[in-house]
């Protein structure tokens, strides 16, 4: 029998800007549960004044805004989805920043990158936490970091809204290859554009990474874009699931749910392995191309053209890991991305990514991991 319409929940979904995969996420839960979910504030910027109802589910990203004074006046139960507003003292869902930015890093860092700098636009909070995870990840790997920050440019450089040529100014002097990180796929754009104006070429001069996996941008931008997929769409089903637990009667949790990244999605503009030396291009790319199929070290040192053990001593100083360290992390990676975005079966993901059978996968992802591949599926479900 069908609920009752003044017995289901009714949820305000209240959002300072359009956000279609958390839209979707939230929109499956209510889905799911019922609720009779009100979305007007998207669509008109219109906060409803006569609403009441059992929750809201919220994304403040301006403290002072007029959302914002009106969730500081709700006594309806409240998630909110960023840490824009620390005053206001709700539960919180958060997408994991620090993390978000040490992929990103991680990234980069395994194209053989030295010289790695985070693009930051603004001011918010989740910058800062993206920078600082890209930050730590880098000087972790004895790396060289760089801060482009348009937010600290000087006041009239700031007030133009193009900050293309503020940015290809400051590439310019930094040492290439150069990485660039952005908080958001939309502002890695920035970073491929003022290379462009910089007459740099990308990814060979240039190799940019973004967060989102939006396909509008990484897909639709002057070439197809490096993204973090940070997991909107679960983003959004988890705030969801909070708010309902609490409206349920459980206590609001004393610190945020974080939300972990999943797998970075490569595409044209980091396809570059930053390294000199031609037999270890070699050695990477065969690596890259081919750690699916069964592949030993020697099929690595073949594809290579040189002599094992200038190859190992290649992979040492370059990579900072030897051949078959490198081959493992290419089918973890591969490994954790399945797991995160399909329903294959362990034996399946076993398969796919090259390892021996299901054990074999097990083994390895615990040692390198800490969980095993079902617990790491089932953190991310």
């Amino acid at each position: 029998m069908a609920q009752n319409v003044y017995s289901r929940r009714h949820i305000l979904l209240a959002l300072d800007y359009y956000d279609e995969e958390i839209n979707r996420g939230v929109a499956e839960y209510a889905r799911r549960s019922g609720w009779i979910l009100n979305d007007i504030i998207g669509h008109d910027r219109r906060i409803p004044r006569q609403w009441s109802g059992d929750g809201i589910i919220a994304l403040l990203n301006d403290p002072l805004g007029p959302l914002a004074k009106f969730i500081g006046r709700t006594t309806a139960p409240v998630v909110d989805m960023v840490y824009e507003a620390p005053e206001i003292k709700v539960a919180r869902v958060l997408a994991d920043n620090r993390a978000i930015g040490h992929a990103g890093a991680e990234h980069l860092l395994s194209c053989g990158l030295e010289h790695l700098a985070f693009f930051q636009l603004g001011d918010a909070n989740v910058e800062r936490e993206r920078m600082d995870g890209f930050h730590r990840a880098v000087e972790t790997a004895g790396k060289h970091f760089y801060h482009l920050d348009f937010s600290g440019a000087p006041r009239g450089v700031v007030q133009t809204p193009d900050p293309t040529p503020w940015l290809a100014e400051a590439i310019v002097k930094l040492p290439r290859p150069l990485g660039i990180m952005a908080q958001y796929d939309r502002n890695a754009q920035y970073a491929i554009q003022a290379a462009e104006l910089a007459s740099l070429l990308v990814p060979h001069d240039v190799a940019v990474v973004g967060v989102d996996n939006d396909m509008i941008s990484c897909e639709l931008g002057l070439l197809p874009l490096t993204s973090v997929d940070r997991r909107r769409h679960d983003h959004g089903y988890e705030a969801a699931a909070l708010l309902d637990r609490i409206i349920s009667g459980e206590k609001p949790p004393n610190d945020p749910i974080l939300i972990a990244p999943g797998p970075v999605v490569v595409r044209q503009s980091t396809s570059i392995f930053a390294v000199d030396d031609p037999h270890l291009v070699r050695a990477i790319r065969f690596v890259a191309e081919n750690f699916r199929a069964p592949l030993s070290v020697e099929d690595v040192v073949a594809a290579s053209g040189t002599q094992r053990r200038r190859l190992y001593e290649l992979f040492e100083k370059n990579m900072g890991r030897p051949i078959k360290s490198e081959i493992l992390r290419c089918r973890l990676n591969e490994a954790r991305r399945l797991l995160s975005t399909t329903h294959f079966k362990l034996s399946a993901v076993a398969v796919k990514c090259g390892f021996r059978d299901e054990y074999h996968l097990s083994r390895a992802f615990k040692a390198e991991i800490g969980l095993s591949p079902g617990q790491f599926r089932r953190n991310r479900e």
